[in-house]
């Protein structure tokens, strides 16, 4: 893992972001992200919308404020507090005796969340210092509509060439729910997170558990073991930062082959768990991307899910599938 990573040239954080971010949680950072919450929502298992806390947030903050140290210090989430609830919904115009026709939607409890959101403040400030600009999901003053403007001059680009190109869009395997914690916090410290944020981190993530509603019935909870959770609000970001070493490692790769500009080479846009890439010289190309993306997922439990991924030829005779067919990563 550590040799995977301490191969790529990944920036780091300053001395300055990384003390900011490992100082301590104010009770006003706090009550600024009770504040930006939205109301009307469904609460976690505990049952307390974010409009109790709003309503009560001047009884609650010194209590709430002693419980946030007492995370830090113990570097545990105690009781059912880290819990979260599992509903079910059913899909439009789906089979309602198929598991798959149902999409989970992950409730939890306000008092995570607000722990959560104030250091999605803090990491929101330091992202984009560290996440390439060609990826554009959940990023401040960053949009999809650049990424788009992109593929359609790159289409144009590669026409004009007459070179062999394709575009392969992948498709990422339950993206969210199969990030691996360790690799993740060994991706943080990479990057030059400091111990404190790190460990913020770590204890939000240790040992989460959930159960599962259906026709009105809770399971019994269970302990998750990897995933950045539905409803967290630091579960985008941190999914960014966790397949961020993937595209990098595809940037500075010279087998990968790209679509070459008079002043730069473009290999590939994402947003968040949507990645487009862009290949000439396709057959090595492919071969070696597979190579890599086999790697990685060993060690990230990253995984792609083949039969919904697809390959579109730029140009005439860059790509025959009737006698080209790539041999996907098992």
């Amino acid at each position: 893992m550590k040799t995977f990573l301490n191969n790529l040239n990944l920036p780091q954080l300053t001395i300055e972001q990384k003390t900011t971010l490992d100082s301590p949680l104010t009770l006003q950072e706090l009550q600024n992200a009770l504040d930006s919450m939205s109301t009307g929502k469904a609460p976690g298992p505990d049952g307390f919308p974010a409009e109790f806390l709003k309503h009560f947030w001047s009884m609650l903050a010194p209590l709430f404020f002693r419980v946030v140290t007492e995370i830090k210090n113990k570097g545990y989430v105690g009781g059912h507090m880290n819990t979260a609830n599992i509903k079910l919904l059913l899909k439009p115009d789906k089979n309602p005796m198929l598991p798959s026709s149902y999409r989970p939607i992950s409730l939890i409890n306000t008092d995570i969340k607000i722990i959560s959101k104030a250091l999605t403040s803090r990491l929101e400030k330091v992202v984009q210092s560290i996440i390439y600009q060609d990826q554009t999901g959940f990023i401040k003053n960053r949009h999809c509509t650049d990424n788009v403007r992109r593929l359609f001059n790159l289409i144009n680009m590669a026409q004009n060439s007459k070179k062999k190109t394709i575009i392969l869009s992948l498709d990422a395997e339950k993206a969210f729910d199969r990030v691996n914690w360790s690799f993740l916090l060994a991706v943080l410290d990479r990057f030059g997170f400091g111990d404190s944020f790190i460990q913020w981190i770590s204890t939000l993530y240790s040992k989460p558990k959930a159960s599962v509603t259906t026709n009105k019935i809770t399971s019994q909870s269970f302990t998750l073991q990897r995933g950045t959770r539905q409803g967290c609000p630091l579960s985008p970001l941190l999914f960014a930062i966790f397949v961020e070493p993937l595209a990098s490692a595809v940037r500075q790769n010279s087998v990968i082959r790209g679509i070459h500009s008079s002043i730069s080479e473009h290999k590939i846009n994402l947003y968040a768990d949507d990645i487009l890439l862009y290949l000439e010289e396709p057959q090595s190309s492919l071969e070696e991307l597979f190579k890599l993306i086999n790697s990685f997922s060993k060690l990230s439990d990253y995984s792609i899910n083949w039969s919904k991924s697809s390959i579109l030829p730029l140009t005439k005779n860059s790509w025959n599938p009737a006698i080209q067919n790539p041999q996907y990563p098992s």
